[in-house]
């Protein structure tokens, strides 16, 4: 008989530390508002904190999210700095 984890739950520290990681730089390194963001359920994310997509196996999905979030934020700043050299 196995001891210890249950074979359905794995550890996610590599996700949690990129997708920290990453968010982290949205916050301008502001480590507690990371935290506040990665624990707070979230509307745009079915009303589940980040922390909950990655342990349920969902880090790719939203993975996919911060990628697609911080893109149009890129795409906005880039079309706003190009707006004002007009």
């Amino acid at each position: 008989m196995r001891r210890g984890r249950s074979s359905k739950v794995k550890p996610r520290y590599p996700e949690i530390d990129l997708i920290h990681r990453l968010m982290r730089k949205s916050f301008d390194g502001d480590f507690s508002k990371t935290n506040e963001w990665f624990f707070t359920k979230n509307p745009s994310l079915e009303n589940i904190s980040p922390n909950e997509m990655i342990m349920t196996g969902r880090h790719r999905e939203l993975l996919n999210f911060i990628l697609d979030l911080t893109h149009t934020i890129y795409l906005e700043e880039k079309n706003d700095a190009t707006d004002s050299k007009l």
